[in-house]
Formats: C-alpha cells, structure tokens, sequence
C-alpha cells in the first residue's frame, strides 16, 4: 500500500503559505498566486527581522553585520544557496520594486537596502525599530 502522507502534507503546507501570501503587508504588493510569494510574505510577517541576500554580496554582508553589531537576530535567505533564488528574487522585485540585495524588513516592513541599515543605525534609529518590532 502507498503512503500518501509525504504528498498530502506537501500540499498542505503548499495551501497554508498560499493562505498566508492573502495577508500581505503593509507597502508591499501582492499577488497571492506563487508560492516563492507565499514563502516571503511568511518571513516578512513572522520574523521581526527577515533579510533578503546573496553571501558574497558585500553591501549585503555590510547589512547583515551592522545588523549583528546591535544584536539583532534576523531570518537571513541567502538566495545564491537556493535553487529558487533567481524566483524569489524577481517576487520580491515585484512586491518591493527593489531588486537589489539586500532588502531588509523589520516590523512587516522593508527599510531598504545597505545603505538604508546604515543610515538608521547612524541616526539611532535601527535598534529603536527592532526594539519596536519585539527583535531585541
């Protein structure tokens, strides 16, 4: 007799992130029709701090590293390690209109790229906004 479990809980999990893509953030703009869509509203509504990269990138690691530097301890998808990364990629362009890594969301909410992370923490405001978004 076959088990059906493995395929069931795939479509499961499949109409759960759909579900999830329905509640698009604030700012962003969704389709609710792919699930490289429904995996990033996921992230975005459900980690404090959620960071869209690519490893070798240097803004990125600039980024993730001003991030660390105020303790922050953020969801990082590393789309050169993902065999969807090019699909996440260009759905986020989409949602965002920034293709560009990174992309870093605190709170639901993009605040942009490197130089955006910079300026906040430059300003004293990038520890006020994960503090706000209960990440430290």
């Amino acid at each position: 007799m076959k088990s059906f479990a493995a395929p069931i809980f795939l479509l499961a999990a499949t109409l759960l992130q759909l579900a999830v893509a329905t509640k698009c953030p604030s700012g962003l703009t969704c389709s609710g029709n792919s699930k490289e869509e429904a995996f990033l509203v996921a992230g975005i509504t459900s980690n404090a701090c959620f960071v869209v990269s690519k490893s070798y990138c240097p803004f990125c690691m600039r980024a993730k590293s001003t991030l660390a530097s105020v303790g922050a301890d953020c969801e990082i998808i590393e789309l050169d390690q993902r065999a969807d990364g090019p699909a996440l990629q260009r759905v986020l362009a989409d949602m965002t209109g920034r293709r560009t890594v990174p992309n870093v969301f605190i709170g639901g909410k993009s605040i942009g790229g490197a130089d955006d992370t910079l300026l906040l923490h430059s300003k004293g405001e990038l520890k006020r906004l994960l503090v706000s978004a209960k990440d430290l």
